[in-house]
């Protein structure tokens, strides 16, 4: 049984909430004090559930309000922000019909290079992130202004500004357990010679230039930035030998200072200047530090470095060559270049592309100098490719990146020749009639949507609507439970387990299927039961397929417990054979 077995809420509690909808006989009562339990211990606005048993419908009901300020209840049929459930019921199976239609194997189809669905096109912009995280990691200035550097293949060096290994040649150093050379966002060291780490995850540690936790194990908090800033923005960072004052140098042009637990306590981000032989710019610094002078020492892609002060890169030495450390035959460096042109499009809807996490808007749009209404996802993708690191070869290994998914946003129209959300509605939704019922959010609401919802002192209060925006393929979507539960009947009826698998799906190893999706506004569950499916308990739950969600960010897992205590009440129900809420009902309707 799940977390939420026995939650059965006060008469007065339950009638406090109202609901729409109905169930199979005999189980109303049951499921009814499940979701007014989450209701009531999370604080919910609203829940809307539904259930399938071999496509008959056992259960549809909504429960609480889709706006608590005026009291509008929740209809079955009104939408909610699904997030990442958008990637397994709308993107990957809309990606995965085309791909068929057009007689396409994802997985040997590549995603750039010749041949493949994107071709050359990108080629600069994955040259510009390799050179920029490739083979130097970062780079710090310690006592005697000896430059030690570190690289991608986990070694250091220490050298001078021109000569990275010019006094000892690269050898290995060790990170915190779970940590990489690919996790590090930036390295400085102190006067005392201690070295400072911050990590992508703005966590950090202290140690020795091969110890890099030697001192101080890895923080379990993050690193406080500026305003609009994150460790992705972070392109160097410095520690003042005079005052251990930390300075932190961003991909938008700006420098700000303070401490090592937060960037910003000092100064907050203002503009630095720069100048770069053969080009380059702000976009391609490999390593920032500060000399016993206080001076600021920059490294670039092109293989120049300046020496200047934190807001004029240049203003003591203007830029001059420098090499670059030779590597110990035993430790190559990773093979980005080749790594990028082994990526398959079924790696993006596995989440094993080696991408992480999701683009950066605010970061495009610095790159770009435009506006949110003016952003691509051409643009979007291209700041993600000269930004981000490759952190493991193509099919290895698994890191969950809305951005893999959202790249579907390019690739449905390069293969359809139609934009994506046209296609998908075209061609995917409308032959299911659910192209009214699941549909983008927007910034004005429709009459079926139900108001996103956040906690302010406890209470669930409205929000504003938001607009898709460019995160519409990896989690912009609105549906009901009830919408929901009819495209997964579709898809079974259409699919094999492991088809649904290759589109986005998770499984467990015995064979259900289920996403999650979380959004400011929304949260939501599906699962789908395969045919020979029975519970630990023994409850037969063979072809159930199950939709949860609320309209409010909340803990996705209470609402994975509470689809399986919806799941297990009709199994043990002995709900008729012949009953299908489906049957001689018409679909119901908000909107008149």
């Amino acid at each position: 049984m799940g977390l939420l077995s026995g939650l059965t809420p006060s008469t007065a509690d339950a009638a406090d909430i109202p609901s729409t909808g109905s169930t199979a006989p005999g189980i109303e009562d049951e499921i009814d004090a499940h979701v007014e339990g989450l209701i009531e211990e999370l604080n919910l606005p609203g829940v809307s559930v539904a259930v399938t048993r071999g496509g008959k419908l056992m259960l549809s009901k909504s429960y609480g309000y889709a706006n608590t300020s005026t009291k509008l209840p929740l209809k079955t049929d009104m939408s909610i922000r699904i997030g990442s459930v958008t990637k397994a019921v709308v993107t990957g199976p809309a990606a995965f019909q085309l791909m068929k239609s057009k007689g396409i194997d994802p997985k040997t189809k590549k995603l750039y290079g010749a041949g493949s669905v994107l071709g050359s096109g990108y080629a600069a912009d994955i040259d510009g992130g390799i050179a920029r995280h490739l083979p130097i990691i970062d780079t710090a200035v310690g006592p005697g202004d000896k430059v030690w550097t570190w690289h991608a293949n986990g070694t250091v060096s220490v050298g001078s500004t021109k000569d990275l290994d010019a006094h000892t040649a690269a050898a290995p150093f060790t990170l915190p357990p779970g940590k990489t050379a690919v996790d590090i966002r930036g390295i400085s060291m102190a006067k005392n010679g201690k070295v400072w780490v911050w990590y992508e995850d703005g966590k950090r540690s202290v140690g020795t230039p091969t110890d890099l936790d030697a001192y101080q194990k890895l923080s379990e908090t993050g690193t406080k930035l500026p305003g609009g800033k994150s460790m992705q923005h972070v392109v160097g960072i410095g520690i003042a030998k005079s005052n251990d004052r930390v300075f932190a140098w961003y991909e938008d042009g700006t420098v700000s200072s303070g401490t090592p637990l937060d960037f910003g306590a000092s100064s907050g981000a203002k503009p630095f200047t720069f100048k770069v032989a053969l080009g380059g710019g702000s976009y391609d610094i490999r390593g920032v530090d500060i000399d016993s002078k206080d001076q600021v020492v920059a490294w670039f892609t092109n293989q120049t470095a300046s020496v200047g002060t934190s807001t004029k890169l240049h203003h003591h030495l203007a830029p001059f060559a420098y090499t670059l450390a030779k590597q110990p035959a035993n430790a190559p460096m990773p093979a980005w270049k080749t790594w990028f042109s082994q990526i398959t499009i079924q790696n993006l809807l596995d989440h094993r592309a080696g991408f992480a996490g999701s683009g950066d808007l605010a970061g495009t749009m610095a790159m770009f100098d435009e506006p949110e209404s003016k952003i691509s996802y051409d643009e979007h993708h291209r700041h993600f490719l000269h930004t981000r690191k490759l952190l493991f070869k193509p099919g290895t290994s698994y890191a969950y990146a809305n951005h893999g998914f959202g790249l579907w946003t390019l690739l449905i129209e390069k293969i359809s020749g139609k934009p994506y959300y046209p296609y998908v509605r075209d061609s995917y939704l409308a032959p299911m009639g659910l192209d009214n019922q699941i549909v983008p959010e927007l910034a004005s609401p429709r009459c079926a949507d139900a108001w996103n919802h956040s906690l302010k002192n406890d209470k669930p209060v409205p929000t504003a609507f938001e607009q898709h925006g460019l995160g519409l393929a990896a989690g912009g979507f609105r549906a009901s439970a009830r919408a929901l539960v009819v495209l997964m009947k579709k898809l079974g009826g259409k699919y094999t387990n492991d088809q649904l698998d290759d589109m986005g799906w998770a499984v467990t190893n015995k064979g259900k299927l289920y996403h999650n999706g979380l959004v400011g506004g929304g949260t939501a569950f599906v699962a789908m039961f395969p045919d020979e499916y029975t519970s630990n308990s023994g409850v037969n739950l063979g072809g159930m397929h199950v939709a949860v969600i609320t309209n409010m960010w909340t803990d996705p897992d209470a609402l994975a417990d509470l689809a399986d205590e919806l799941v297990l009440t009709v199994g043990k129900a002995g709900v008729p054979a012949s009953y299908d809420g489906f049957t001689g009902k018409p679909t119901p309707t908000t909107c008149k």
